[in-house]
């Protein structure tokens, strides 16, 4: 394996105007800046792909196996692994005493392949006493699993053993920096050339972070999956307070700012939907409105086994706030919404 230095310090400024001037021969030393810094956004920049809390006050009740939260994401063209940070709460038995268990269990299913494969964690009793369902001490545990690069992954967290999972933050990890794994050459000499495949070299690593590589922009997922968000109105309801029918500066949403998230040559910005949900028949609807309540991403619902649902959307280069809703075909049948993820992506 080829393996490139990549420091994490002295981000070094591309002097654009100095180095490439018209009728001039690019020199080496911008070359090697140029590919430098594209190393060092492959090997350090990485994502945080899903971020999920519950409030303390209102931690789910314990029991054996309960699943918690699921999301969706795209992995960055460097991923190799995902890394969890959790904070959990110390486990009780649901009848108020301590239980000696406490697990996670992350599971991620690679939706390419259709093979999954999972991680769990055991951190037992946190604290030998105090109340059960607003613990007096929680814990940070981690976890990690191994990823392919590009690829389509689903997630799910649950608790075992009584465990009481609070918040979970995952965020992937860059393969090591080499040739083989898709880096750039380094170490121009002065004098030394600068061939095609050197500048083909960067700009296909910048291309692929830029369609791959951008940050998460929403995740939301009921607090437990036995609970899920249901509507038999054809009246949309807004998913995160399950009251508002609106949308409105009070209604609960998301603020986006995709400002600068553009290509130069559009005013929008490419994004993937995804919404976890099922309907008992008939065809129910998850959207995902703008302010002024016009649906900018929304996927049909049309089966009664629980699943993903994926489209494309392109929204606006603005600072905006999104609702998530979900409605039925009316009166009679039952939406159920478990899950939604949101993040910017292009083919």
């Amino acid at each position: 394996m080829t393996a490139i230095m990549v420091p994490r310090w002295e981000w070094r400024a591309i002097e654009t105007f100095r180095w490439l001037r018209n009728g001039r021969v690019p020199d080496s030393w911008f070359q090697e800046v140029l590919t430098e810094e594209t190393n060092k956004l492959a090997a350090w920049y990485t994502k945080e792909v899903c971020s999920l809390s519950v409030p303390i006050a209102n931690i789910p009740t314990a029991g054996g196996t309960v699943n918690r939260w699921r999301h969706r994401w795209f992995s960055g063209p460097f991923a190799e692994r995902a890394l969890v940070r959790a904070i959990v709460a110390r486990p009780y038995d649901g009848a108020g005493s301590p239980a000696q268990g406490g697990a996670l269990r992350w599971e991620v299913k690679n939706e390419d392949a259709v093979s999954t494969s999972s991680v769990e964690r055991d951190y037992g009793t946190v604290s030998p006493s105090g109340p059960s369902t607003t613990p007096d001490s929680m814990r940070i545990i981690d976890l990690t699993i191994d990823l392919s690069p590009s690829t389509n992954y689903s997630g799910l967290f649950v608790d075992l053993e009584f465990g009481h999972v609070v918040s979970v933050c995952v965020k992937e990890l860059s393969l090591p920096a080499s040739i083989e794994n898709g880096y750039a050459r380094q170490g121009f000499a002065f004098g030394s050339p600068i061939q095609d495949a050197d500048r083909s070299a960067v700009a296909t690593m910048l291309s692929a972070m830029w369609r791959h590589g951008a940050a998460h922009l929403m995740n939301w997922s009921v607090s437990v999956e036995s609970s899920p968000r249901t509507r038999t109105s054809a009246t949309a309801i807004n998913a995160v307070d399950n009251s508002s029918t609106t949308v409105s500066v009070n209604s609960p949403g998301y603020t986006l700012d995709l400002r600068f998230r553009n290509r130069l040559k559009d005013t929008t910005v490419p994004v993937r939907f995804h919404a976890y949900a099922k309907q008992s028949a008939g065809t129910g609807v998850i959207r995902l409105k703008d302010s002024g309540g016009s649906t900018v991403a929304s996927v049909n619902v049309n089966s009664s086994t629980a699943q993903w649902w994926t489209t494309t959307a392109s929204l606006p280069n603005t600072r905006a706030k999104y609702d998530l809703t979900l409605e039925s075909d009316g009166g009679v049948n039952t939406c159920s919404l478990y899950a939604a993820s949101l993040y910017q992506w292009e083919t």
